[in-house]
């Protein structure tokens, strides 16, 4: 599931990644799973990994 993630999130490019779009991917994932993805972001490219984190800070 993880890495359906990253995938709906490389393909929906930088203008397509918006809050709304990590909340629904949030929802999908369990928390072990969201917690792995955030582990991932330093091998995101940076405006992957800047919106998980920007989006993981506004819905704390």
């Amino acid at each position: 599931m993880v890495g359906m993630a990253i995938s709906a999130l490389w393909y929906l490019g930088k203008e397509g990644v918006t809050n709304e779009v990590l909340a629904v991917i949030r929802s999908k994932l369990s928390k072990e799973e969201y917690e792995q993805l955030k582990a991932s972001a330093p091998s995101m490219p940076g405006w992957m990994s800047q919106a998980l984190l920007r989006f993981d800070k506004a819905y704390e």
